[in-house]
């Protein structure tokens, strides 16, 4: 072999290989700075003999060894999975409430409790919201409550309350206005939740008027 084919042949690329593995002066691809921290974070940890083998962890991420970022992160996420889960449930269903209104209960006190040292502000904000959205929650089972007590005491085919009745008396229609009013003050106290309100308070008076006639502004929005 001549010296200029060797040459080119240790300094260069043969003609016959492909030309995508030549190299062009790209470099190396870039490292977003998220992986370069978590390379010095790693590093540090195993030269400091706390990093194990990689296993399934058997702690929570916030009782295990991580930054105060990571602590945020996990509560933030907790707060908005509990505001969520509130969010999508049926407030109409009483038997769905009362199965799961201790648990969430439970949870809330826990995490308000971790809460109240941390200091960021996207943390307080989620926090005030599920705390928002709990004390509707409980707005409204107390007036589906007085609600479902009318609805047991009413006739089923409508009209005016059984002779039998506690409600015989003639203070129906106070009840039913003492309702109403408190169902407009609901939505005003939380308008965000204005939405979760009728779906759950409105459609409990919609079922009372079934039974018992009377003046509503939105008596035609359900169909009845």
């Amino acid at each position: 072999m001549c010296p200029g084919h060797a040459a080119a042949r240790f300094h260069g690329h043969a003609h016959h290989e492909p030309p995508h593995f030549a190299y062009r002066g790209d470099g190396l691809p870039p490292i977003a700075c998220e992986q370069i921290q978590q390379m010095v974070h790693m590093n540090e940890r195993m030269a400091q003999g706390k990093l194990a083998s990689m296993r399934p962890s058997s702690t929570p991420l916030r009782e295990a060894e991580c930054n105060v970022e990571g602590h945020r992160i996990e509560l933030y996420e907790d707060l908005k999975e509990l505001h969520d889960t509130i969010m999508a449930a049926n407030w109409h269903d009483s038997i769905l409430l009362t199965m799961n209104g201790d648990l969430w209960d439970g949870t809330l006190a826990r995490l308000k409790r971790m809460a109240e040292d941390v200091s960021d502000m996207q943390v307080q904000v989620m926090l005030s919201k599920t705390l928002e959205i709990f004390d509707a929650l409980y707005k409204v089972e107390d007036v589906q409550d007085h609600i479902f007590e009318l609805i047991e005491e009413l006739p089923h085919f409508g009209g005016k309350p059984a002779t039998e009745s506690p409600l015989a008396a003639g203070n129906i229609d106070k009840h039913i206005n003492h309702v109403l009013e408190r169902y407009a003050q609901l939505k005003q106290e939380h308008p965000r939740y204005t939405a979760k309100i009728q779906d759950s308070v409105g459609y409990s008076l919609a079922i009372l008027r079934q039974r018992y006639t009377f003046s509503w502004p939105e008596e035609h929005k359900y169909f009845y």
